[in-house]
């Protein structure tokens, strides 16, 4: 197995932060339960996915 440096893990934990942050000021914004905003949100991430371009999901990977 290899190595995971401490930067990628931040890296992974303050993406895992982001994500729940999102989905609070979903929740909040739609008065709805953080399950049903993680799962708006879920659907939403997976169409843009389905509809983009592996260059552009790479862009959009990368400003996310």
């Amino acid at each position: 197995m290899g190595h995971i440096s401490h930067t990628s893990f931040a890296d992974f934990t303050h993406a895992g932060q982001q994500a729940q942050q999102w989905v609070k000021e979903l929740a909040k914004d739609l008065c709805w339960s953080e399950p049903s905003a993680c799962r708006l949100l879920r659907s939403v991430l997976h169409t843009v996915r389905d509809w983009l371009s592996p260059a552009e999901m790479a862009d959009l990977s990368a400003q996310l």
